[in-house]
C-alpha cells in the first residue's frame, strides 16, 4: 500500500458532494525523505486536480525542546525514585508519591507528543 510503503500516515479524508461538486479532502502526514515519490505516486495517472494544497512544518526546534524536557523529567523521577526508597516514614512515602506521579505523566505526555511528531 502507498501509505505504508512510504511511511506515512492518513490523518483525514473527508469526501462528500454539494450541489455543484463532488469532494474529498484527504490529509496524509509523510515523513520528509519520501514526500516527492509519495507525492509523485499519488499524482500518477490523475491528469487534472481543481485544488492541490501542499503544506509542511519543521518541528526540530519543537522536537528537541520536548526531548531535552523529557531527559530532565527522567533524572527527577529517578532521583524522587531514589528518595522514596530511602524514605523511612510514611508521611515521607506519602509526600514523594504524589510528586512522583505528577511527573510520571508529564513523562508519558512528553513521550507522546514525539511519538506524535515522528509519525
Amino acid at each position: 500500500m502507498l501509505l505504508t510503503k512510504n511511511n506515512a500516515v492518513l490523518q483525514n479524508d473527508v469526501e462528500g458532494k454539494d450541489d455543484q461538486s463532488i469532494f474529498r479532502n484527504v490529509v496524509v502526514r509523510v515523513p520528509s525523505q519520501n514526500f516527492d515519490i509519495f507525492l509523485n505516486e499519488i499524482c500518477s495517472g490523475i491528469a487534472y486536480f481543481d485544488r492541490k494544497e501542499i503544506s509542511s512544518k519543521d518541528v526540530t526546534e519543537q522536537y528537541i525542546d520536548i526531548d531535552a524536557r523529557l531527559k530532565a523529567k527522567k533524572i527527577l523521577e529517578a532521583r524522587y525514585s531514589e528518595l522514596l526508597k530511602k524514605a523511612n516514614k510514611v508521611s515521607e512515602m506519602i509526600e514523594i508519591e504524589p510528586q512522583l506521579a505528577t511527573i510520571r505523566e508529564e513523562i508519558d505526555a512528553k513521550e507522546g507528543q514525539l511519538r506524535y511528531m515522528k509519525n
